[in-house]
Parts: C-alpha cells; sequence; structure tokens
C-alpha cells in the first residue's frame, strides 16, 4: 500500500500544474451540464475534507459542492 503522504504529494504536485477542472453529469444525457472549477476551489474542497481521500466523489456529494460555489 502506498504511503499516504507520498501520495498527497504527488498530489500536490499535479494540481500545481493544472488550471482547474471541468467536470460533468454525464448521467444527465443528452443534455450533460458541464462545470469549469478553479483549482483553488477545489484545493479548498480537498483541504476541508469534501473530497475523500481519493477525491473520488458521489454524483450527490458533487451536485451539494457544486450548490455551494458561486462562479
Amino acid at each position: 500500500m502506498p504511503d499516504p503522504n507520498t501520495c498527497q504529494s504527488i498530489r500536490r504536485v499535479l494540481i500545481d500544474e493544472i488550471a482547474g477542472y471541468i467536470v460533468s453529469d454525464i448521467e444527465a444525457f443528452p443534455d450533460v451540464p458541464f462545470w469549469i472549477i478553479p483549482k483553488d476551489v477545489v484545493t479548498t474542497w480537498w483541504r476541508e475534507q469534501q473530497l475523500g481521500s481519493t477525491t473520488k466523489i458521489s454524483r450527490d456529494k458533487a451536485h451539494a459542492l457544486l450548490a455551494t460555489w458561486q462562479p
């Protein structure tokens, strides 16, 4: 099992290299909504432990976070 500290360090390096995320709700096909989320928003969610240890979250959790975010 990888060292959690190493995994967090790798994530920090990777997030520093990007401007943000494009997130979509493919379950709404064919009218797929999408959001462009700046990395500082995602970083805040990560620091507040809103994204879980693997950053994989449920659709309901994603919608809850997006509902609180003001683009």
